[in-house]
């Protein structure tokens, strides 16, 4: 090998390391941010589950709301692979979507992200107005029952 082909050869190797670092590091920040994201949706759903008490390793956001903008249980990247991110749960408010925590990686970040710029949020902060205001109908029914 000629002396500029191994330089090439080096230089090209150093950028392929540089790339994966900086990789690494995006990487890195993308599912913080997601886990950052996912704590403070599951703060706010909980609020609205009443008695429910979900695995305190996983996040909770209600079903619709997450599959109207695109998160499904993820599965495996092999066929007949279960290595779910996601899990689907019945409660008292619905069916809640519950994000394992330690399986949030790159892939699941992008979903977040691609659902959060679709309009996730307004979906969720809709889903918790129709519960406060089903809760207030009810309330009014059951005093106007009451007299």
């Amino acid at each position: 090998m000629s002396e500029s082909k191994h330089n090439d050869t080096i230089n090209a190797l150093k950028r392929l390391e540089r790339a994966g670092d900086a990789t690494s590091d995006a990487n890195a920040k993308l599912v913080a941010a997601a886990k950052l994201l996912l704590r403070k949706i599951d703060a706010e759903s909980r609020r609205h589950i009443g008695g429910w008490q979900p695995d305190p390793t996983t996040m909770i956001m209600p079903v619709e709301a997450a599959h109207e903008h695109g998160l499904r249980v993820l599965q495996g990247a092999l066929p007949g692979e279960v290595t779910s991110a996601a899990t689907v749960s019945g409660t008292s408010a619905g069916s809640m979507w519950q994000v394992h925590l330690d399986r949030v990686d790159r892939r699941v970040a992008l979903s977040l992200g691609e659902a959060v710029a679709g309009g996730l949020m307004d979906s969720l902060a809709d889903w918790a107005e129709s519960r406060i205001q089903a809760a207030a109908s009810a309330t009014s029914a059951m005093g106007k029952a009451a007299k």
